[in-house]
């Protein structure tokens, strides 16, 4: 059996902790049941994280480059600041209302979100039985489940299964970490195409939503798995969903 492991985001000056508990829950587990993988990084590289959501106020980053603490086998990474020059936002929220009430600051996190998604997975060359997405700054709990999740998507490859948490799914899936077979892979990864096939059509952009719409329209198979990962702040605070 061979996956990938496809991470995105950004680290927000965590990557140590946060590349050490997905080693202890979710590697260590794959390598003990024979599973082999490869890691896909990409990360946008950010000097200083500002949210007013998470009350983040430009907490500096010290290493820019601490992603590579995931040792992947395959990487890319971009300066924020420079990809925010070249990308039109405003395509994305004129005249859509704000879900975050926050001047469309967590629109523009989706954005980025959804961009290092999609180069992520474009670093892969083939295929593979399974894929594991996740973003970058999460904290694994536990695994319950893990195995049992992927060895369903490999057995059933003609089923076109997304596997997403049972937690924080705020009216539609959960976008944090997912798994399913590769060709499910292709459109969850290739989200921010679809949101601007859409764009028109919708009056919110709303994350986990969007997924839900996704999911919807490629008639997948929502199925869930209970193992859990904590957002960890710039801060060093620890989200509780």
């Amino acid at each position: 059996m061979n996956g990938c492991i496809v991470l995105f985001g950004i680290t927000r000056g965590k990557a140590k902790e946060c590349s050490e508990s997905l080693n202890d829950c979710i590697l260590q587990q794959l390598r003990k049941a024979n599973i082999k993988y490869k890691i896909y990084l990409h990360s946008f590289e950010v000097s200083h994280v500002n949210s007013s959501r998470s009350k983040e106020n430009k907490i500096k980053v010290k290493d820019l480059k601490d992603w590579q603490l995931f040792n992947p086998n395959f990487f890319s990474s971009d300066n924020q600041n420079e990809f925010d020059l070249n990308i039109d936002f405003n395509k994305f929220i004129k005249g859509k209302t704000d879900a975050w009430n926050t001047g469309h600051e967590n629109t523009k996190n989706l954005i980025r979100q959804l961009f290092s998604l999609q180069k992520s997975f474009n670093l892969i060359k083939g295929n593979f039985d399974f894929v594991f997405f996740s973003r970058l700054d999460l904290l694994y709990k536990d695994n319950k489940g893990l195995i049992e999740s992927i060895e369903d998507v490999v057995k059933n490859p003609k089923t076109n299964m997304l596997y997403t948490p049972t937690w924080n799914r705020s009216g539609g899936l959960n976008d944090r970490i997912a798994i399913c077979n590769h060709e499910v892979a292709k459109a969850y990864s290739d989200r921010i195409n679809y949101l601007i096939d859409i764009l028109t059509s919708i009056k919110v952009i709303h994350s986990e939503q969007l997924l839900l719409k996704l999911s919807n329209f490629n008639k997948f198979e929502n199925k869930y798995f209970p193992f859990y990962a904590a957002r960890i702040r710039a801060d060093g605070r620890i989200e509780k969903n």
